[in-house]
């Protein structure tokens, strides 16, 4: 299994590099005619949601930058069946499950000379760890570009 990373809720606003209206960004998910339940959460300066149910992560993730600002395009998304609630029907959010890293998901390593190349550079401009072919600099590089501001 993969590593897990804390995340913790949003009040109402926040700031993250950029003021961030947590409703704002729940309602598109919720907007895709396959989502029945959507919860916005912050690891870090990392925007994120929770979706259920479990549906093509690319499918939502070009819904969600057709709809919001590329800002409040959630970083990552955690795909459940169903969301926890608590006994009084909410959602629970200490019950969210935390994000889970790029570490941890299955991933396909620079596999050419010139995918090893980028994946040098993005690593030394971006401080980060591990790139793969998943990763997306342009919104890693936005991410944090707008919270440097």
């Amino acid at each position: 299994m993969g590593a897990l990373t804390a995340s913790r809720t949003l009040p109402h606003a926040t700031k993250a590099g950029h003021r961030i209206e947590p409703g704002e960004v729940r309602t598109m998910p919720l907007s895709h005619d396959e989502v029945a339940e959507a919860a916005v959460t912050l690891c870090g300066k990392d925007l994120g949601a929770h979706v259920s149910p479990v549906l093509a992560e690319e499918e939502i993730r070009a819904h969600l930058s057709a709809s919001l600002p590329r800002q409040l395009v959630p970083w990552f998304l955690v795909f459940l069946d169903h969301l926890p609630h608590a006994v009084n029907g909410k959602i629970d959010r200490n019950a969210l499950p935390a994000r889970v890293t790029a570490a941890s998901r299955s991933s396909t390593p620079p596999r050419t000379e010139v995918e090893r190349t980028l994946a040098d550079i993005w690593r030394e401009a971006l401080a980060m760890p591990e790139v793969v072919a998943h990763d997306n600099f342009f919104t890693r590089w936005y991410s944090l570009l707008a919270s440097a501001r």
